[in-house]
């Protein structure tokens, strides 16, 4: 949600049915958050948590309910998504422990560090290669020595041998959740690269590690981490 383009995607009637939509994959995303837990457990009790491109606050609030020590910034262009997560958090409790900012990751205070930083499904709407080496590099900067950063994309190792057997599943998958998509927005509105690209990418803009732990057919996820 880094860009214009998806400002004006995630905002009115989309805000609005974001989470509704997605319920039919929760197993996806909770198999995801709990792999989470487990690569992010090494950080301090009381840790400081930049998770960019928020929207109505998925994992913020799985990890501020596993990590009660933890404080967290959330930032997000949509006003309406971040409305959606403002409401959660306050009917969750844990509206005390978290910063909300509407903005772009590069307006944020260059000056705060974090200790560990989430971009979960954001930066594969970044098609330039330069923007998605920029916005990791933001994330790099505002991160303390040490810190991790979890990175979930839509990626596949195109084109090779099994991939119209991925996105075939791809297809199902939305249909099963009775949601629109349009393959043809691949390379126009998406990325989708192959899944050691995106790991340069990220190694590019600083990162010392790029580690690949999780996939469900195009969703993949990686530990990265700041020397």
């Amino acid at each position: 949600m880094e860009c214009d383009h998806n400002n004006l995607l995630f905002n009115g009637e989309l805000a609005n049915s974001y989470d509704a939509q997605r319920n039919k994959l929760a197993p996806i995303k909770d198999a995801l958050h709990l792999c989470s837990k487990f690569f992010l457990s090494e950080l301090a009790e009381d840790a400081q948590i930049l998770c960019v491109g928020v929207g109505t606050g998925e994992e913020l609030i799985y990890l501020a309910r596993e990590y009660p020590g933890w404080n967290f910034t959330a930032i997000d262009p949509s006003p309406d998504m971040l409305e959606k997560c403002h409401n959660r958090l306050t009917l969750s409790g844990f509206e005390s422990r978290c910063t909300l900012y509407e903005g772009y990751l590069h307006t944020l205070d260059n000056n705060a560090r974090y200790d560990g930083a989430t971009s979960i499904l954001v930066s594969h709407f970044l098609v330039d290669k330069k923007d998605r080496i920029q916005y990791f590099s933001d994330i790099h900067k505002r991160l303390r020595s040490g810190g991790l950063l979890l990175n979930a994309d839509i990626a596949s190792n195109v084109p090779d041998e099994y991939f119209q057997s991925l996105l075939k599943g791809w297809i199902k998958m939305h249909e099963y959740a009775q949601m629109n998509i349009d393959i043809n927005d691949f390379g126009k509105k998406v990325s989708l690269l192959p899944i050691n690209e995106i790991e340069n990418l990220i190694l590019e803009s600083g990162f010392n590690s790029a580690m690949h732990f999780y996939q469900a057919i195009l969703i993949n996820a990686w530990l990265c981490r700041k020397a």
